[in-house]
């Protein structure tokens, strides 16, 4: 009878040989990856050193199983889902994480010290600094100080050089002195039991309130300027005629 001789692949014994036990890559800097007797659900990957495997470096895969959405890691980065946040941990004593926030239907940063430091809502964009809370109508909210080298802001609404518009109506001192003593305020800048109950203000309109008094400042201080001139000039009149 004649003999058949069958060829295998060199990868298919390797496979053979390597098949239901650790898988070892070949070479001097060579790696290990095991499977401990578990059910499956872990995966161990460690470096060889000094021909010892250094297990003390290991990085190990936590339910590594099909059909299975959660993957996790020992080491410096760790894949976790949970039913309030799921996401990835920075380090392994899981202090700090960048993931998701179910409750607030946002993504961001975690630690276990200050809770959600930073979020963003995945819906609207919005933003959350020190807080979760960002009311609707704004895109970002602070808890806490700002330091901000310059702010630009753009606004539409109309820039308060009216005041010089020669139909503005300016107010005598003598009724901006009733307002105040009437309202405690200045005429057209809310009080602070407005500020109080709106909690806080609006920075741009506030700066265009608080021009417009200056601009009004401005008038007043050009026709006192020329109620001087006009004394002065009668006071000369008068030492020149003596």
């Amino acid at each position: 009878m004649k003999k058949i001789q069958i060829l295998i692949p060199a990868f298919m014994l390797f496979f053979m040989n390597t098949q239901g036990q650790d898988l070892i890559s070949g070479g001097t800097n060579s790696w290990i990856l095991r499977t401990p007797d578990n059910g499956g659900k872990n995966l161990k990957i460690a470096p060889k050193n000094n021909n010892k495997w250094d297990w003390s470096r290991e990085f190990l895969f936590f339910n590594v199983t099909p059909n299975s959405n959660k993957v996790s890691f020992s080491t410096k980065g760790r894949l976790k889902s949970a039913s309030i946040h799921g996401g990835l941990w920075l380090d392994k004593n899981s202090k700090g994480l960048v993931g998701t926030n179910n409750s607030k239907n946002s993504i961001g940063f975690y630690t276990k010290d200050a809770g959600w430091s930073l979020i963003v809502k995945k819906d609207t964009g919005q933003v959350g600094i020190g807080t979760t809370e960002v009311p609707t109508e704004y895109k970002i909210a602070v808890d806490g100080k700002m330091l901000i080298e310059e702010v630009h802001i753009l606004d539409s609404q109309y820039w308060p050089d009216y005041v010089f518009q020669k139909d503005y109506d300016l107010q005598s001192l003598s009724q901006v002195e009733n307002f105040i003593n009437k309202n405690g305020h200045l005429p057209n800048i809310p009080s602070a039991a407005e500020i109080k109950k709106n909690k806080g203000y609006e920075t741009g309109d506030m700066i265009k309130k608080l021009l417009e008094k200056i601009e009004e400042l401005t008038l007043y201080t050009i026709e006192q300027q020329k109620l001087i001139e006009q004394q002065q000039l009668q006071v000369t009149k008068l030492i020149t005629k003596n």
